[in-house]
């Protein structure tokens, strides 16, 4: 008996992630923002949000059309960055505040930061985060 149940927890499982992958490669197919059922999560590397976000934290972000972000959401976009020798490019995601949008150019800051991030355009936007793990 506790096999057969171990057998049928193990596939209701496998058909969850099924469907979880399957979510993220159709949104991401039709909108360029994958997600899974409209919810995507992204890990907060950095104490750049704090004390909004903590440093290593999980937050929920669902897509947005970059019409919608308004300053003081908390939106992420991404950027290329370098290593310092310039051999190689890697996108990264950041999750900041919006501080202001002029026309398409938006002005991003961490609320840990002194200075703002460089413009943001608006294909750099992804999504709007709607949960995340809190100050100390």
């Amino acid at each position: 008996m506790m096999d057969k149940m171990k057998r049928i927890s193990g596939r209701v499982l496998l058909v969850v992630l099924g469907v979880c992958v399957l979510s993220m490669i159709v949104t991401g197919l039709l909108t360029g923002k994958p997600s899974i059922f409209g919810v995507r999560p992204f890990f907060v590397m950095t104490g750049s949000m704090e004390p909004t976000i903590r440093a290593h934290s999980l937050v929920l972000a669902v897509p947005v059309d970059e019409k919608e972000v308004k300053p003081g959401d908390i939106v992420t976009y991404t950027r290329e960055a370098a290593d310092t020798g310039g051999h190689f490019h890697i996108r990264l995601t950041v999750v900041h505040r919006v501080r202001a949008v002029e026309g398409d150019v938006f002005i991003f800051q961490g609320d840990n930061e002194t200075e703002p991030d460089p413009p943001v355009s608006a294909r750099q936007i992804g999504y709007r985060v709607v949960w995340g793990t809190g100050g100390k």
